[in-house]
């Protein structure tokens, strides 16, 4: 990866060629964002798509802690705008984030307008679903598995479909919280003798701190203690466990996933590539595998740089088409 505050400088010129240029005035770069609960990651690239500076900043949640999100946005920010010349100027800004389409989006523009409403930019909020579709593509389907799960419509960029993403009691099947629950229940089934034995007990009771004894102890007891103790999506950090084991309880809780996400997938599906997204999804795992597997024949997208989707609208907002192949490759670097 770029490193932070990097420049990067491509031959590539074919983007400079393109005759769609901005209008004149209107400064000459562009800045993309990504706000995320475990980083935050601000992106400047100029309008002739040579040049690349990165920010990056430990993430923060902006609605239960607002004040030390847009503290860390706005140092992001900072960092992708250092320059040795002349202070860069910036047509337009583009940022993401979870909430941005809901009752949060207030918080958002505020954090926002604190970071770069000084730079004279136009300014645009969207969806961390919107940045990561349009990391890939402009029309089509999200198919997405992190923490949460989630699939989507787009037309000409925008949103119109969307199926799950419903948090954790009544929907996002197939995400790591879900896989990790699934875990959590066969561990729990096995030590009560409802279910099968799997090899997943000992890791899983060691990922949830919970330590065999020869004292009595109840490992039931300990295991719900244990779970009570966390967060539901703290329940997130199991799923490498599943996707890793040689286990057929491990195997089962996978296949399930999978065609969890591949139902999803399919209420919104009308064809057109598909932008497959999140860690569990954009990543070679078990879950990725089964997910292409059970899609042949199509135009599959991974994205491991949701980022590129807000630099893109950023780009397509100043007048430019953006090369997304070249700024995938300029962020990998």
């Amino acid at each position: 990866m770029v490193g932070d505050n990097a420049t990067v400088t491509s031959s590539i010129t074919t983007p400079a060629d393109q005759p769609d240029r901005p209008a004149p005035g209107l400064g000459d770069a562009v800045l993309g964002i990504d706000l995320g609960g475990s980083s935050i990651t601000a992106v400047r690239v100029d309008h002739d798509q040579r040049q690349v500076w990165v920010g990056r900043t430990p993430g923060a949640n902006p609605f239960s802690s607002p004040g030390l999100a847009a503290e860390r946005l706005a140092a992001a920010v900072a960092e992708a705008l250092q320059s040795e010349g002349e202070p860069p100027s910036v047509s337009h800004v583009c940022l993401g984030a979870s909430g941005a389409g809901g009752a949060g989006r207030a918080v958002l523009q505020a954090a926002l307008h604190q970071a770069c409403g000084g730079l004279g930019a136009e300014l645009e909020l969207r969806t961390d679903l919107d940045i990561a579709f349009l990391s890939g593509a402009e029309t089509g389907s999200l198919l997405l598995s992190g923490t949460g799960a989630v699939a989507a419509r787009y037309q000409d960029t925008a949103m119109t479909a969307r199926c799950d993403g419903m948090g954790w009691m009544l929907g996002d099947e197939g995400s790591g919280l879900w896989i990790g629950w699934q875990a959590a229940r066969s561990v729990a089934a096995a030590l009560d003798g409802r279910g099968p034995s799997t090899a997943l007990t000992g890791p899983v009771l060691a990922a949830l701190e919970v330590e065999p004894t020869t004292n009595g102890v109840d490992l039931r007891q300990e295991l719900v203690a244990a779970v009570a103790a966390r967060r539901p999506a703290d329940l997130a950090r199991l799923a490498p466990i599943v996707l890793e084991a040689a286990d057929p309880v491990a195997e089962q809780i996978v296949e399930t996933a999978t065609q969890r996400l591949l139902a999803t997938l399919a209420v919104v599906d009308a064809g057109g590539p598909i932008v497959l997204a999140g860690g569990l999804l954009a990543n070679d795992t078990a879950l990725s595998r089964g997910v292409r597997a059970g899609l042949p024949d199509r135009d599959l997208r991974a994205v491991r740089a949701p980022v590129i989707g807000a630099v893109s609208l950023a780009l397509a907002a100043a007048g430019v088409t953006p090369d997304r192949a070249w700024l995938e490759a300029q962020l990998a670097t």
